[in-house]
């Protein structure tokens, strides 16, 4: 009854027999998926991630959540803006905000390290400070709070680039387990400047190992997003693959907790 799970890597924690008999029942009622997520899409009978196209009227109601590839997620942006729309991202901190964020139309939900602390009524640069991983809190906010609430609206993790206690192959493949259809860099160096940031450069926390992330993530089939602050970091995005180049206009201002 926990509404906090619906990752498949859950059922690894439930016991061998009951593991054995769910990955049996799925391989034989799903057929593998391409990138990202080759594993079975089904658990004993019931849609736990599906393809847009595999979603029928008399199906509908059994599905938990949709995870995207990225060519699903760049035809649908694409469709959006053919109808002359702008494309909405809306970051969610708690589940309720993505329900909101997704009935109000947002064509993707991010989940952002930064959002968990927003909602605790600090401000964004939280995300950036030694308070926790950034990368495990983006992970647990989406498994827990963000992925069992959004339906239909593809969702985006935001992932430390430079996080030295992670082997990111193996972390990006968590991430898709987990469900989410693409990727973020975030925290990103790119907001550092002056005598810190040029001693993260030389010391090996650089914003090239974003780009290096980014890359890993388009070969794994992730639709992937990236904040740049010059030309020169959008032109490295853009060769690594990334489908979409974000020009960063710095912190978030106003409100109760933004900047002056």
């Amino acid at each position: 009854t926990n509404p906090h799970r619906i990752s498949r890597s859950l059922l690894t924690y439930v016991g061998a027999g009951f593991t054995c008999h769910a990955v049996a029942r799925a391989k034989a009622d799903a057929r593998p998926r391409e990138g990202i997520n080759p594993s079975p899409t089904r658990f004993t009978g019931r849609v736990v991630f599906a393809n847009p196209g595999e979603i029928t009227d008399e199906n509908s109601k059994e599905v938990v959540m949709i995870q995207y590839t990225r060519k699903e997620v760049i035809r649908r942006l694409k469709k959006k803006l053919a109808k002359g729309s702008a494309i909405v991202a809306a970051g969610a901190g708690t589940g309720i905000s993505a329900r909101f964020e997704e009935e109000g139309g947002a064509d993707l939900i991010l989940v952002f390290n930064s959002g968990l602390y927003r909602m605790h009524g600090l401000g964004s640069l939280s995300g950036w400070m030694a308070y926790g991983n950034a990368n495990d809190v983006s992970l647990e906010l989406g498994e827990k709070h963000i992925l069992p609430i959004v339906k239909e609206a593809p969702v985006i993790c935001s992932v430390n680039g430079t996080d030295p206690t992670k082997v990111m192959e193996v972390f990006l493949w968590k991430i898709g387990e987990a469900g989410f259809s693409g990727i973020n860099n975030f925290p990103t160096i790119g907001m550092i400047d002056g005598t810190f940031r040029t001693a993260l450069e030389e010391t090996g926390m650089s914003y090239d190992k974003e780009v290096e992330m980014i890359a890993i993530a388009h070969e794994m089939d992730f639709f992937t997003t990236a904040y740049v602050f010059n030309p020169e970091e959008a032109r490295k995005m853009a060769k690594a693959g990334c489908d979409c180049i974000l020009a960063h206009m710095g912190l978030t201002i106003g409100g109760a907790i933004g900047a002056k």
